[in-house]
């Protein structure tokens, strides 16, 4: 039975494979979005009226989108998480806000983070903060700014102001949020490595084998505004790992089902320093740690701890395969009902192809061409005409 099972599963795996799907998951993908972000837009008349109250109706607006990036990642990629780390820690995920450090091995690590999120019940309060170029995806970022997402111009003089003035909004919130940072900047790659590691022997840093060197001074601002009365009283160490190979967006869109193991940690905010200048030390340091942490990883092919596993799994599955579902149904349906009347359309015409032929092939030469000839020569006498016109007349 077991074996059938895995059969059957072996032939959906390889459905998924077809190129039929990457354009549908693409327009349902656009599809959704654009119809999460005409929401949010008809709800911004409530931003004067009530700041508080227009950000929990946006949160739910969101909500649905965000479950369908979750289900694309999760159950259409086969996208498996297990996550480990001291219980205690993870107790805590979800229900106390902070601020998440998180390495950047790939280009799918905003979808393991949105899935991570829906495994602690933190979708829509937790907050990323991500390049600008994100800004300019089709419907991906109009909701992330709707969702109120902090883009960063990677320039210092404008990103600072641009991050204090978050932190001061996150009191302001209706509920608490969290926030995700990628320290590295750009995802690892070994061009950008050999970069970051000649900048780290210029200043006499440890290299990194795992991790690209750390830009801190997002991460010391963050920390700082934290330390200063925020509503943020931990820091969440991060980090993923792949045992069977670092997935891209196209391996997810073809459903080549993988794992990413994480692991988490916290950190309480009374430990992290509070000068500037020790913060950028600290958070060369906690790189260390978390690049030291992987190579025991892929040298043991498993974190030094137990796994975590949280209850209600079957009830978030359910309820991400019916969001999905919903929205495959609102986004195909016009097309759908087009193609449908197209192929009528189709029908009809292919259909009076052959009663064409019929009545202009057989009814016209032995009709409307006789009593044509019939007409024309009517003043004429059939014994002028020679005898074969006589005789197809008659």
């Amino acid at each position: 039975m077991l074996s059938i099972v895995l059969k059957l599963l072996e032939k959906v795996n390889l459905l998924k494979r077809l190129p039929v799907w990457r354009p549908v998951i693409g327009y349902v993908f656009i599809s959704t979005a654009l119809i999460i972000g005409i929401l949010q837009v008809l709800a911004l008349p409530l931003w004067p009226i009530s700041k508080s109250f227009y950000r929990r109706v946006a949160s739910h607006i969101s909500h649905p989108f965000l479950l369908f990036l979750v289900w694309v990642a999760a159950e259409w990629g086969g996208l498996a998480i297990r996550v480990f780390g001291d219980r205690t820690d993870l107790d805590r995920v979800g229900k106390e806000p902070g601020l998440y450090i998180v390495n950047h091995p790939g280009d799918i690590d905003i979808l393991t983070g949105l899935t991570l999120a829906y495994e602690f019940n933190i979708l829509t309060t937790l907050k990323a903060i991500v390049k600008k170029s994100l800004l300019y995806v089709p419907g991906l970022g109009m909701i992330f700014y709707a969702s109120e997402y902090l883009f960063l111009d990677r320039k210092w003089s404008a990103d600072q102001p641009k991050m204090t003035a978050m932190l001061k909004q996150s009191q302001k919130y209706p509920y608490p949020i969290s926030f995700i940072l990628f320290c590295e900047g750009t995802r690892f790659s070994k061009e950008v490595q050999t970069e970051r590691l000649k900048y780290a022997r210029s200043k006499g840093l440890p290299e990194l084998q795992h991790h690209l060197i750390p830009k801190t001074k997002a991460f010391s601002s963050m920390a700082l505004g934290m330390k200063e009365g925020t509503n943020l009283p931990s820091l969440f160490d991060v980090e993923y790992a792949f045992p069977f190979g670092i997935p891209s967006v196209m391996s997810i869109l073809e459903g080549r089902s993988t794992e990413v193991h994480i692991h988490v940690r916290r950190i309480p905010m009374s430990k992290i320093p509070s000068s500037e200048a020790d913060l950028d030390d600290y958070c060369h340091k906690l790189y260390q740690e978390k690049d030291q942490l992987l190579c025991e990883y892929y040298e043991k092919g498993r974190f030094n701890c137990e796994e975590y596993k949280r209850e209600g799994r079957l009830r978030r599955k359910i309820l991400s395969h019916v969001n999905a579902l919903v929205w495959f149904c609102v986004a195909l349906f016009p097309p759908s009902l087009l193609a449908l009347k197209l192929a009528l359309d189709a029908y009809w015409l292919l259909l009076s192809i052959p009663i064409g032929l019929f009545v202009f092939g057989e009814l016209w030469p032995s009709v409307g061409l006789e009593r044509l000839l019939v007409v024309t020569i009517s003043p004429f006498s059939h014994t002028m005409l020679p005898t074969c016109w006589v005789s197809f007349i008659s």
